[in-house]
């Protein structure tokens, strides 16, 4: 499933679990800020808990600093906060 958001330059790509196959924590999603301003956004995330994986942002691969959520807790839909061209991987947790 890949959702855009034009007017904030947000792309949301979620990874689905295969029923029967794998189990619910295979599950992902990836948000990717391509504005060069800090994005305050409401996302559809299905409901469940996640935690993030990777973000572009972390100092180790050369960001500055991470505005992201670590975890993140959803009732279908989550309020969240992207720094500048960051990409963060979330995958379910539960």
């Amino acid at each position: 499933q890949v959702v855009a958001f034009e007017d904030e330059r947000v792309l949301f790509v979620r990874r689905l679990a295969t029923p029967k196959v794998e189990p619910d924590t295979s599950e992902a999603f990836v948000v990717h800020n391509f504005s060069d301003r800090t994005v305050d956004i409401t996302l559809p995330v299905p409901s469940g808990s996640y935690r993030m994986a990777l973000t572009s942002s972390d100092p180790r691969f050369g960001g500055i600093s991470r505005s992201s959520a670590a975890d993140v807790n959803s009732a279908g839909q989550v309020r969240m906060t992207f720094g500048p061209f960051e990409c963060v991987v979330y995958t379910r947790v539960r």
